[in-house]
Order: C-alpha cells, then structure tokens, then sequence
C-alpha cells in the first residue's frame, strides 16, 4: 500500500521539536482520508499499517525524552498510558485499538471464599489437625 510509504516520508520520530498534539493534528486529515477510503476495500491490511504509526510515535518518545532513550518496554508503557488517557488524539486509534472497552466475553478468576476463610480461622492449628489447605 501507498500508505506506509507516505508514514515512512513523514519522518515523524524526528519531529521532537514538535508537541505531540501538534503532530496529530498535523496528521490526523491524512489518516481520516485513509480510513474513509481504505476501510471500504483492505479493512484487514488497513490496521497493521496503521500501527505503524504507533511504532514511530514511540520511536519519536524514545528521541524526545531521554529517560526513555534505552528503554523501549518504558516508550512502550508510557506508549499505552498515553493510548488509555487521550483514546481520540489520533484517529486511527479507535480502529486500531478499541474505544477503550473489552470487546468480548472477560473471564475472571477467583479464589474459592471458603479456602481463604478456613486458613484464616485455622492458622497454624489446621496443621496440627492434617488439615492441608
């Protein structure tokens, strides 16, 4: 597709100058224009081209914020703080990423309230009487 060579022209990881809002309204038409337009036809090639302006936004944290220059699973959290706390700031996180919601069933596991409650009247007595929790 045409577009990653168009997200590889920006060179947006050397735009450190640049605020990050600035750089997503900078480019934040383009990408809407992309998404009306290729969503249509390539919907399945359209978001991993996408995330590739994700990679590059953590490649410009990393040049920007020198505590970050040696920590890419750091650029990486901070990347998804950022994702969580400003959802719309680019326009194809709500495609790439979700509107922040699980999009499925969540399973939740948890520990059976009775062991818990018989360890914490037994204490170490449980023991003396082979009670093995």
């Amino acid at each position: 597709m045409r577009i990653g060579r168009d997200i590889r022209c920006w060179a947006l990881h050397h735009r450190t100058d640049k605020p990050l809002e600035e750089l997503a309204a900078m480019y934040n038409p383009k990408i809407r224009g992309w998404i009306a337009y290729y969503s249509h036809f390539y919907r399945t090639q359209l978001r991993p081209t996408l995330k590739r302006i994700d990679a590059y936004v953590i490649r410009w944290a990393r040049r920007k914020y020198k505590r970050m220059v040696h920590r890419t699973k750091g650029a990486r959290d901070w990347f998804d703080r950022l994702r969580r706390s400003t959802p719309k700031l680019f326009a194809h996180w709500p495609l790439c990423h979700g509107n922040g919601r699980t999009s499925g069933a969540v399973f939740v596991s948890r520990v059976p309230p009775v062991q818990t409650a018989v360890r914490n009247c037994m204490g170490d007595e449980g023991r003396a009487f082979g009670v093995v929790l």
